[in-house]
């Protein structure tokens, strides 16, 4: 469970630590609206393990923002990474209730 009043990183601070220490890559792509025909850019993260390429989409928007745990705590399912390096039980959902 995490500690009370523990400060969570920061987006550009979580990006970091994800390449640094899962060999993540953060990347974007450019996609059109099938609605309206516009385009906007996806961003998203994404990490190859044994071969298989896992990605998680993921918006944000400013860099200085303080991510959620449970921004933390999916990314870390979804990317197939081992939650408790960011101090979060994996059995545990209630980690969540802290973030909400």
């Amino acid at each position: 469970m995490p500690y009370p009043l523990v400060q969570v990183p920061t987006f550009a601070e979580f990006k970091k630590r994800l390449a640094d220490e899962f060999g993540c890559e953060f990347k974007s792509e450019t996609v059109q609206s099938r609605n309206n025909g516009t385009f906007f850019v996806a961003p998203y993260f994404e990490r190859i393990v044994h071969g298989k390429q896992l990605t998680y989409s993921v918006s944000i928007e400013n860099e200085d923002d303080r991510v959620t745990l449970h921004l933390i705590r999916s990314v870390c399912r979804r990317l197939e990474m081992d939650m408790s390096a960011f101090g979060l039980n994996p059995g545990l959902e209630s980690d969540l209730s802290a973030s909400t």
